[in-house]
């Protein structure tokens, strides 16, 4: 169960909640990234903010309405005085999509947690220009990004949980 499912039964009005299933293990929990292709024309953030504040840039996400990708997309975009809720993206139905699209130049910059594209960041196909959290993240060395925090955070998170009601003995294992 990661913030995906919480919060995408939460932007559809699912009947059902997961408020009442028992969590287990927190598997993952990253920063979000906004994400270039390494041969971008942003230097920075604030370059790529210029132009996504005049209109001009399209931008993916991986995930559904109120999943990871969307809410950190949604609360960058409110820091840096754009209307979330006016704001044009595309989402694309997971990482390898996503990817494609922005290697492709349908994209100008995706948002997606920072280990999803780990391996393109490492190999000098992307870059990260932010992360979602008050601190540089240890994964990122300073040539790789520039540094871009907010006060806040919008982590990627997962885990696993026991279906609700479960005997104590299933939930522990």
């Amino acid at each position: 169960m990661g913030l995906g499912l919480l919060g995408g039964a939460r932007a559809t009005g699912a009947a059902v909640s997961v408020g009442d299933a028992t969590p287990l293990a927190r598997l993952i929990d990253e920063p979000g990234a906004v994400v270039v292709a390494a041969g971008s024309p942003y230097p920075t953030f604030g370059a790529l903010v210029d132009d996504w504040r005049s209109g001009a840039l399209a931008t993916g996400i991986g995930s559904h309405v109120g999943g990871p990708d969307h809410l950190a997309l949604m609360l960058i975009a409110e820091a840096v005085g754009l209307a979330p809720r006016a704001l044009p993206h595309e989402r694309f139905d997971g990482g390898g999509d996503l990817l494609a699209a922005l290697l492709g130049g349908r994209v100008d910059f995706v948002v997606s947690g920072l280990s999803e594209y780990q391996h393109a960041v490492d190999a000098g196909e992307l870059r990260v220009l932010a992360v979602t959290g008050p601190q540089r993240s240890p994964a990122l060395t300073p040539r790789r990004s520039t540094r871009w925090a907010w006060t806040w955070s919008s982590p990627t998170g997962a885990g696993s949980s026991s279906l609700p009601g479960s005997p104590p003995r299933r939930a522990s294992g």
